[in-house]
């Protein structure tokens, strides 16, 4: 069935190339043209808009630049952690969390785990 469709096409299309050459060749140049043309539009380069600014901006005072907090020499950037705290960084730093606290931070704890297990295979 296919076969047959496409024979019959072959054989229209032989028929045109062999009764109707002028027609055939001048269609081809046509579209030999047409696809010529195409190709040099898309191959040329496009304008660019320029950069170059109509109105440009003027400064009506001279700009003054700013004194900014200095470094003192002595400031350090970085610096040794302890293992750990002593005790008066414990009392003034740690505090005792609250049941409540402590069951907030295992409920959400739970959520995570529960979605990270909830799409898992």
């Amino acid at each position: 069935m296919i076969k047959e469709i496409f024979e019959k096409m072959l054989n229209k299309i032989k028929f045109l190339i062999e009764e109707k050459k002028q027609i055939v060749l001048l269609s081809l140049i046509i579209f030999i043209l047409i696809l010529l043309l195409i190709l040099i539009l898309s191959l040329s380069p496009k304008d660019k808009k320029s950069n170059s600014v109509e109105n440009p901006f003027i400064l009506s005072q001279e700009l003054k630049n700013i004194d900014g907090p200095e470094i003192q020499n002595d400031y350090i950037y970085t610096r040794e952690t302890k293992d750990k705290w002593t005790e008066s960084e414990t009392e003034q730093w740690f505090t005792e969390p609250t049941q409540k606290e402590i069951d907030s931070l295992k409920k959400s704890n739970e959520k995570i785990i529960s979605d990270i297990l909830g799409v898992a295979p």
